[in-house]
């Protein structure tokens, strides 16, 4: 979906913080739950992240996305304090950097382009949902 992914430079920059915020998961296992409370903002290295919502009606599993290398995810919950809009599993071996909201704040003031990034990915989810709202009322 993203168009905003990090570039291979920006992300050899950013594997320098792994020994201080990398987290590694094998395929299959689940990095965050949907509803739950969490604060933390995520950038993929490598791998793939599957994005899922429980249909609230069925309790059928609804795909929503894949996110992947150079992607960011987390951010809503990060910076709006809301809980966890989606269930995120590793996909495949999948490497990740997970910063606090402290540091993920401290990271945007440090970083424009960084920040920019961020704000842009904000963006594209906005965009996709008014999108996918459009298309259900237009059903």
């Amino acid at each position: 979906m993203s168009n905003h992914r990090l570039q291979t430079s920006e992300l050899q920059a950013l594997n320098s913080l792994f020994s201080n915020f990398g987290i590694a998961y094998n395929a299959g296992d689940e990095i965050l739950h949907e509803s739950e409370p969490s604060y933390d903002l995520y950038i993929v290295l490598r791998g793939q992240v599957e994005f899922s919502v429980s249909d609230p009606e069925s309790g059928v599993k609804r795909v929503l996305r894949v996110a992947h290398t150079g992607e960011i995810f987390g951010e809503i919950s990060c910076f709006s304090g809301l809980p966890r809009t989606a269930t995120a599993i590793a996909l495949e071996e999948t490497v990740l950097l997970k910063f606090q909201r402290d540091t993920a704040i401290e990271l945007l003031r440090k970083s424009p382009d960084f920040a920019i990034k961020v704000i842009q990915t904000l963006s594209d989810r906005l965009r996709a949902n008014t999108e996918m709202l459009a298309r259900l009322w237009n059903q």
